[in-house]
């Protein structure tokens, strides 16, 4: 059964969501196993309420929802007014000058995405309902019209799904083809299992690398829940900053703004 109608709004802040109804999108969206926790309404409100995807650092929210006749919502889709590239991970400057160079603006844009996270997941979150083809239709020309509504020079929807990259090709938009690397547990029972896999020069590499640890009375331990202190956090965000600071990257999160968040919310997951 289809519904009568499905409304399309636009909301400036994650936080005119109710948690419960996003989270219950991003979830029906993919099997549960396959559940992305950056999608999760704590996570993207933390980046909004830490000031990280915000306005005034080039993220403007401008959240895209679909809601049945009674008011349900059937689906949402993280969506940001974009005043540049960065934070990511698909390095569309070259676009930008090619604009630039003909006289045109390349920004803003609209870019529904992950901030500063290039995890690939559902970008379209769907409710499951018989009609959620209608719906994602629906969403799909509510973002192409807001694109055309705000002037802006291009849409852009990165790091989606198998399917959804299929499916927004179906819609009309055009595809970019890109190389990420994920490494995969081809079931290894063991470590040793993973190195067999790899070449010996590899191999003894790091076998020899393992030997160092404990000498160094190094220990290895998984925290859990509330096992992780305000402690580990500082130390966490330290690991971050070293790594952003000494490889040419850029620090868009704060340990004032949004690991603070997160240890509050995430504290227990």
């Amino acid at each position: 059964m289809k519904p009568r109608e499905v409304s399309i709004s636009v909301v400036s802040s994650i936080m005119d969501i109710p948690p419960a109804e996003w989270d219950a999108c991003a979830v029906d969206s993919v099997e549960p196993e396959k559940f992305n926790p950056f999608l999760t309404h704590a996570f993207l409100s933390s980046l909004e309420e830490s000031g990280s995807a915000v306005k005034e650092t080039g993220w403007l929210p401008l959240h895209v929802v679909a809601r049945d006749e009674s008011e349900n919502i059937l689906g949402v889709v993280p969506l940001y007014l974009k005043s540049h590239s960065r934070g990511e991970f698909v390095f569309d400057q070259s676009w930008a000058e090619a604009y630039h160079s003909y006289g045109l603006e390349y920004y803003p844009k609209l870019q529904s995405c992950v901030p500063f996270t290039p995890v690939t997941g559902q970008r379209i979150l769907l409710r499951d309902t018989s009609y959620r083809d209608q719906v994602f239709d629906a969403l799909v020309k509510a973002l192409k019209n807001l694109a055309t509504k705000l002037n802006v020079s291009s849409l852009h929807i990165t790091f989606p799904s198998e399917g959804e990259f299929s499916k927004l090709k179906d819609s009309g938009l055009l595809q970019r083809i890109g190389l990420q690397y994920h490494w995969t547990n081809r079931n290894y029972k063991c470590f040793d299992d993973f190195l067999m896999d790899l070449k010996q020069p590899k191999r003894k590499n790091i076998r020899q690398e393992r030997k160092k640890i404990p000498a160094q009375n190094l220990e290895m331990k998984r925290l859990r829940g509330d096992e992780i202190k305000s402690s580990h956090w500082d130390t966490f965000y330290k690991f971050y900053r070293n790594t952003t600071d000494n490889h040419w990257g850029r620090a868009y999160l704060t340990r004032g703004s949004s690991f603070t968040f997160w240890e509050k919310r995430w504290g227990t997951r």
